[in-house]
């Protein structure tokens, strides 16, 4: 989780070390200069512990800081699609096929979370994206958080219920991160620092990624 902002520069693949964006790369544009998050410590905190409890019971956690060793996932969370030439979008990242994207990137883009209660919203708008990135679509269940269904979409967030992940994404989520976290364990595919000929290996096996935004 980066709360600070900073430059994204595109790229065909994902690289959550290098903060490289595929999904920058589909706006034309050669980088993004993403603000940081603007809201309280106490929205911030409590987005988090939202976050943490709709992955309750899977091997996800959200940090703060990257982990010395091994794979992440990086999320910015701050400033508007604005910043990367779009609109009416609430978050967006690159989205895998039941599969992790490796090293993936998202954003949410808390400046725009309108609603009456934001840290649920920001907390949805995080776990949907996450979700794109652990190999989920969008779902037309209304109490799925991947929903996008024009039916159900338009909620106040006032004391409202949070949204989590029904069936078969649950499924989905556990099995990718199950053979996410057995090639991590292979030598083959294991990031070692910067070495150039590791990053090739593990960007071959990057399965092809969503190119149009995922409307949150």
């Amino acid at each position: 989780m980066h709360r600070t902002g900073g430059r994204v520069v595109a790229g065909d693949y994902d690289d959550s070390r290098r903060w490289v964006s595929h999904t920058v790369q589909t706006t034309g544009r050669k980088d993004a200069v993403m603000p940081g998050f603007e809201g309280s410590d106490a929205e911030w905190r409590g987005m988090l512990s939202c976050a943490r409890n709709e992955y309750a019971g899977l091997p996800v956690d959200f940090v703060e800081k990257p982990p010395a060793n091994g794979e992440y996932l990086l999320v910015f969370v701050g400033g508007s699609p604005t910043n990367m030439g779009m609109s009416r979008m609430w978050g967006w990242a690159s989205a895998g096929s039941k599969e992790v994207v490796p090293h993936g990137v998202g954003f949410v883009f808390s400046a725009d979370h309108k609603a009456k209660d934001r840290t649920i919203a920001l907390c949805e708008t995080l776990a949907h994206e996450v979700g794109h990135m652990i190999g989920l679509d969008h779902s037309t269940d209304c109490n799925d958080v991947m929903s996008t269904n024009a039916a159900c979409r338009n909620r106040d967030y006032k004391h409202g219920r949070i949204r989590g992940f029904q069936s078969p994404n649950l499924a989905i989520l556990a099995s990718s991160l199950a053979t996410w976290g057995r090639s991590a364990q292979d030598p083959t595919t294991r990031l070692a620092d910067d070495a150039a000929d590791k990053t090739q290996k593990v960007r071959a096996n990057v399965p092809q990624q969503q190119k149009t935004p995922p409307a949150r």
